[in-house]
């Protein structure tokens, strides 16, 4: 389960780095062109595994983690919170996009 929790982390770093890099892509290029929607796939991917990943390890901390003080649990409910509103904001946007395709 360790090993699983420090995978989690790592692609919730990597993927974090990745989507606040490729973030501003979007906004400075232009609407439609091949740039702005390649990266913004990019950015949409990246997101959702920080939200996946962020999902996970506040669940592992609340059901499994040995070393996890009483005190956390309130945080960790709330960063399982923000992971499940970042989540949602990505599917909202991937709907948006797929009801204006129809």
């Amino acid at each position: 389960m360790e090993y699983i929790f420090m995978v989690a982390r790592w692609s919730h770093i990597i993927g974090g780095f990745l989507a606040l890099c490729v973030f501003w892509i979007p906004i400075v290029t232009r609407k439609g062109r091949k740039l702005h929607r390649r990266s913004g796939w990019i950015y949409v991917v990246a997101m959702s595994i920080v939200s996946v990943s962020a999902l996970y390890m506040g669940i592992y901390r609340l059901a499994w983690d040995s070393s996890f003080d009483a005190d956390d649990v309130p945080f960790s409910w709330f960063l399982i919170f923000i992971a499940i509103l970042s989540g949602g904001a990505v599917w909202y946007g991937l709907h948006v996009l797929i009801k204006r395709a129809e």
